[in-house]
């Protein structure tokens, strides 16, 4: 199992001797009765290897060819399969593969175009090049996954909206990692005709749009799966005046069930969105709506209970009419259980938890699972990247959830494994952050309580970025300290400090003066940056697939060093700016300790306006422009803060040279 260096790793292996070795004159083969979807597995195929595509005749050499075959539909492979063995296993029934390599052919055989296609994906991850040539280890491999829906959910309504390129690099990622669902995540990101102030000005996805990239996904045996908001999360469409009136409360929050207008408006959406999909998964969201009966709905019922249900059993109703299976977010159902049993069994709960910093094993999950479990329900176990609100993904939190729920809830039947990966506060980080937590996630979703995590890493750069790169495994463990680096006195609020005091007003703000020992954190924090950019520089010429990302990685290091030579500056300003001002009568020492300071300062400008010029190069090549602004006015804020110390310093300068000239207390100038 050692020397299958895939992603996810297949259930049985039978290691082999010798290597399959492609030249001029190897051949694809299909099936005589093959499909479109058998031919675009084979294409990917062909683009690895460029040789070609043939179908089956009775005259077609056997030898030195790669055959792509359904079991039961192509009875002219049957002699060179174990197709007994693989038409009865069940396992290998919905998305299973064989794949057979020997010195003189390649077989990989499937009950169905999905199973297929993995088989293909796996034979692409297995392939090596060597002095130009391609070859592939013998060997022997049955593989099924263990969870029927394995996705990722990509938050398009903070702000960062991605691009449709970026999409569609979602949907061939993915799928080569053998995840089937992506979920994009919408509160107001959708364009509706009927309601056009919705969305305007957001980047939001057209009807076309979303036509052209469903096809393009079930290209690759991706299902695109809606997730919009129908309750809580609303703000977006309430804080406009024609929709103001719908809203709960007056913080505009959730729609109000009060409001026989509120269904109304629901129905008109889902008239334009359900039938944009054609998935027959739908999800309602329906989550933290923590307001609901506190405004106009606060008599209509019994209990909050009861109020959320009845809008849940509406809002189906709605669904059922265009044949969808409704999808709801679990955490207000665990907080209402007495409604549990009174959700309808053919709604599907999506039971989200993210994790915290005690590192829970299963047990911790269980309750939360077993609720569901016991009630008859269908679930999906949803974990998060733990992205949002950082610098970079925590990988230590992520990956721990990520096994851990997801072990547990396939122990009590789990239907599927959902990542999300959110974008509160506009959404910062880029893409490129998220591929890693992405693919751990295929790997444990494939097989539970198998994730081997000692070589998942290098084995994820080596198909990420290539054959040699596992070396870049160190890198995404050095980036992910950065939620560990940083400490601040204050009770926590955040998931990541370091993410706070980034934006933070550097010399008076409310973080950035709490900083706990900050000379030796700044220290600390530039060592780790250039550490990464040293496993960068030395891995780049290495590289052969996905290059461009490593841009968004290079971002997240330089972001570590800028933080960190912020702190190591600034103290070093006040420490400077100390000795000068208890030598007030030496002016060429004071003069010198406020020529170096202001020149510090503007270097720290320099580097934060540098890091917005090339974020926002980044945020345009992978996501729409609207949302951008958002995230350019936090740098801009932390810019100008430079600009009025610089300032400050240099009327301080002016001050002193004059006769009788001064300086200000040191407390003045640095909290």
């Amino acid at each position: 199992m050692s020397d299958v260096k895939t992603v996810p790793s297949p259930k049985e292996v039978r290691l082999g001797k010798g290597e399959f070795s492609v030249n001029e004159q190897t051949a694809i083969l299909l099936a005589g009765a093959h499909t479109r979807a058998d031919e675009f597995a084979a294409g990917l195929l062909n683009e690895d290897i460029q040789t070609t595509i043939r179908v089956f005749s009775p005259s077609s050499e056997s030898k030195n060819v790669i055959v792509l075959s359904i079991f039961d539909r192509d009875k002219e492979f049957r002699t060179a399969f174990d197709w007994q063995d693989a038409l009865f296993d069940e396992r290998l029934e919905e998305e299973g593969y064989s794949l057979s390599i020997d010195p003189e052919r390649i077989l990989i055989g499937a009950r169905t175009g999905a199973g297929l296609f993995y088989g293909v994906q796996t034979l692409r991850q297995l392939l090596e090049e060597e002095e130009g040539k391609m070859k592939v280890p013998c060997l022997y491999i049955r593989d099924w996954p263990s969870i029927r829906y394995r996705g990722v959910m990509q938050d398009i309504s903070r702000g960062q909206v991605l691009n449709m390129e970026s999409l569609k690099q979602v949907i061939r990622t993915i799928s080569y990692f053998k995840l089937n669902l992506l979920s994009p995540y919408i509160e107001h990101t959708f364009s509706f005709e009927g309601h056009p102030l919705i969305g305007q000005g957001c980047g939001s996805l057209t009807k076309e749009e979303v036509r052209q990239l469903d096809e393009y996904a079930r290209g690759y045996h991706i299902e695109l799966v809606p997730s919009f908001q129908a309750l809580g999360h609303f703000q977006q469409i309430l804080k406009h005046k024609e929709y103001a009136r719908l809203a709960e409360t007056e913080a505009r929050w959730s729609l109000s069930p009060a409001e026989e207008d509120s269904y109304k408006l629901l129905e008109e959406l889902f008239s334009e969105i359900v039938p944009a999909f054609s998935s027959k998964f739908f999800n309602i969201g329906c989550d933290e709506v923590w307001d609901l009966g506190t405004g106009k709905s606060k008599k209509m019922a019994q209990g909050k209970g009861e109020l959320y249900l009845s809008h849940i059993l509406k809002v189906k109703e709605m669904l059922d009419k265009y044949g969808k299976t409704t999808m709801l977010w679990g955490d207000m159902l665990l907080h209402y259980p007495e409604i549990i049993p009174e959700i309808p069994k053919d709604v599907i709960v999506m039971n989200w938890h993210y994790g915290s910093e005690k590192f829970e094993d299963e047990n911790y999950y269980r309750p939360f699972i077993e609720a569901f479990q016991k009630a008859g329900l269908t679930q999906f176990a949803c974990a998060g990247t733990s992205s949002w609100l950082r610098l970079f993904s925590d990988l230590r939190l992520a990956n721990k959830n990520v096994s851990c729920l997801v072990s547990e809830a396939h122990k009590y039947g789990a239907k599927g494994m959902l990542n999300t990966n959110w974008g509160d506060g506009g959404n910062y980080n880029l893409l490129g952050y998220a591929w890693h937590g992405f693919a751990f996630s295929a790997e444990a979703a494939w097989s539970p309580k198998k994730v081997d995590e000692r070589t998942f890493d290098a084995r994820f750069c080596r198909q990420f970025f290539g054959p040699g790169t596992e070396e870049m495994a160190q890198m995404f463990w050095l980036l992910t300290q950065i939620n560990y680096a940083v400490d601040i006195d204050l009770p926590r609020e955040y998931p990541s400090w370091a993410f706070l005091l980034f934006w933070d007003d550097p010399f008076r703000g409310r973080y950035s003066v709490k900083v706990k020992d900050p000379l030796e954190t700044g220290r600390r924090l530039i060592q780790l940056s250039n550490s990464i950019s040293r496993i960068i520089s030395h891995n780049e010429d290495k590289i052969t697939k996905n290059k461009g990302w490593l841009d968004d990685l290079s971002f997240a290091s330089r972001q570590i060093g800028h933080l960190g030579q912020r702190l190591v500056s600034i103290e070093e300003a006040k420490n400077s700016y100390h000795r000068a001002y208890l030598k007030l009568g030496e002016e060429k020492v004071v003069l010198e300790s406020l020529d170096k300071t202001i020149a510090s300062f503007g270097n720290l400008w320099e580097g934060i306006s540098t890091l917005r010029e090339e974020y926002q190069k980044l945020w345009l090549r992978e996501n729409k422009e609207p949302g951008l602004k958002y995230n350019l006015k936090n740098y801009d804020r932390v810019i100008s803060s430079y600009d009025r110390k610089v300032s400050e310093l240099e009327e301080v300068k002016k001050s002193y040279i004059e006769p009788g000239g001064s300086l200000p207390r040191p407390d003045e100038l640095f909290s």
